[in-house]
Formats: C-alpha cells, structure tokens, sequence
C-alpha cells in the first residue's frame, strides 16, 4: 500500500510527508511505520492488544458516505468588473431560499445540490456557475449576460446542470455520428439514466449551443455578451452572428491535404463511350488553380425519412 500511496504523489508532495529530522534511506518502511501507527491510533487494525482478530473494526469501503459534498457556486469570489473596485461577493439568496438542482457529472447523476449567486454590491453584478448578469454600461436599465467560457459546469435546463465532460461528449456526438437530439437523449437515458434522471431532447439541443458558443469563443478568444433570459433559437442566431464570421471556419483556412484538394479538371474522369483518336488535338486550356472542398454550414446528409415524420417532428419544437 505504501508503494501504491508513493506512485500517486509527484516528488514535490513527498517531501511533505517527512520532518526534516526523518532520513531520506528507506523511506518506504519509514512511511509503513507511520501509517501503521495511524492505524493504530484510528483503531483501524483488524487484532487486538492480543492479538486476537476482530472483524468488525474493519468495514467495507462505501462511496457513498465519502463521496463528495457539489456545490455550484461562481468561479470567482471578488466582483471582476473594471470599473469597480474589486471586493469579496455576497450571497445574493437567503439561506433558507437557496435552490437545489440536479447535476449530472459525467454518466452520474447528483440530485440535490446547492446553486449559490454570488453579487456585488457596489456594481450588482450577479455572478453564477455559467455566467454573469450585469446591467448595460450604456443605459443601465437594459440587463445583459456574460457566457463565462472556462465555467466548469453549464446550466442546460430549469433543473438541470450538467459537466463539461457531458457537454462535450453531447458536441462530440453530434459531430462525429450526426446524432439528433432526439437519439442521443434516447441514447443517453438508455445506457445511463432512469426514470428519475432521464433528460428530454431539448436538454440535448440546450447542452450542444451551450457548448458550442463557449468552444469557439474560446478559440477566438472572446467573451460573448447577449441579452439576458434570450430564448435559446436567439441565442443559437446571435452566437452564429458574431462568432459565424460569415460561415468560414478560420481554424480550417490554411489547411491542405490530399483527401480536400485535388488537381482542377475541365470534365468528370469516366470512360467515354468514344475516346478521342491518337494525334487528335484536344485543347487542354490554361493551367488551373487546385479545387480546394467547401464545407457547407449547416447541412448534414444522412439517411432517408418520410415526410410524415418531419412534419411530426416540425410540430414538436413549435409546441
């Protein structure tokens, strides 16, 4: 156990298991020698002062009683507002009023945890988990909101948060299969959730433009600002507005390879039923530049489906 406690620590935390009195050689029996005495201490050891062994100081490990305590709280604790001088936040919620939510982490489910909003009171600035809500320097009546791009946890429903590790399996998904919303949440609750933690298609489709705002405003290092309490449908068509750059991908403009660039030709490479004679002349024009692919914003092909369907599915996201 010793050797197994030894290989987690970096070389700069074992030192702090030492006084400065403890000789570096053997230093694995030395750490034995202190665990066995904390034992001792704990009275964890399974024999007596007679050696005499007794099962029921030693119980199995549950995880449930050492699991953590969750708390979604702001990533700061002083107001970050330029203007204003910097001082600690105050809890913008009585005690007794504080929300509890769900949060998934990964494929587990948290139910019951805390959702503390932080506030300034000089500048009143609210500060939450995902975002900050501040008023518009401009007018200071109109009330607007700060996705927060390195927020560990994303509020995706009106009792639901989620990770980053979910959101990003939820993009990567997506992308990688062409998944709706609809199966991946049908994927999701089948693999992973019950009936107490089963999640719809729209915290799907909330968690993907979630997401998504927040992976390509970090790439272009910008920090949206919207509205506050946007529909999502808004909030997808500002995003695509200001970080959109006109439906070009930046990070794909100084790519090339083989498999989406090709040399330019004139007609499309099939045997023709009569093949020019040798000595024929053929006018083969100018050189042309290579055909680089495009890719198109916003259209995936996949399979096939009757239009009953789409019109069905067209009258579920307008209820």
């Amino acid at each position: 156990m010793v050797n197994a406690v030894l290989n987690q620590l970096d070389e700069e935390q074992i030192p702090h298991l030492f006084l400065n009195s403890d000789q570096e050689k053997d230093r694995d029996k030395l750490l034995g020698e202190k665990v066995h005495t904390m034992a001792q201490k704990l009275q964890l050891l399974p024999y007596s002062k007679s050696n005499q062994f007794r099962s029921g100081r030693v119980q199995p490990i549950s995880h449930d009683k050492i699991k953590p305590v969750h708390l979604l709280c702001p990533t700061t604790f002083t107001c970050t507002t330029a203007t204003c001088n910097p001082r600690s936040l105050l809890q913008l919620t009585r005690d007794r009023d504080i929300p509890h939510t769900k949060l998934i982490i990964g494929t587990t489910t948290h139910n019951k945890v805390p959702v503390l909003t932080g506030k300034c009171p000089t500048c009143d600035t609210h500060y939450t988990a995902d975002h900050e809500r501040f008023m518009d320097h401009e007018d200071n009546t109109t009330a607007k909101r700060l996705y927060i791009n390195n927020a560990r946890y994303l509020k995706v429903g009106q009792n639901l948060w989620v990770d980053r590790s979910f959101s990003k399996a939820v993009m990567n998904g997506m992308f990688s299969f062409h998944a709706s919303s609809q199966a991946y949440a049908q994927f999701w609750n089948n693999s992973f959730g019950i009936t107490t933690n089963a999640i719809t298609l729209r915290h799907v489709w909330q968690t993907f433009v979630q997401e998504s705002i927040r992976t390509v405003a970090a790439a272009s290092s910008y920090s949206m600002e919207l509205l506050d309490n946007l529909p999502i449908s808004d909030v997808a068509e500002k995003a695509f507005d200001i970080l959109g750059q006109n439906g070009t991908i930046h990070a794909a403009i100084p790519h090339s390879c083989s498999e989406c660039t090709h040399p330019y030709k004139a007609t499309v490479d099939i045997n023709a039923p009569n093949p020019p004679v040798d000595g024929m002349d053929i006018d083969a024009g100018p050189p042309s530049a290579d055909t680089k692919m495009v890719v198109l914003d916003g259209i995936v092909m996949g399979p096939t489906v009757s239009s009953n369907f789409i019109i069905k599915y067209i009258h579920l996201f307008k209820k």
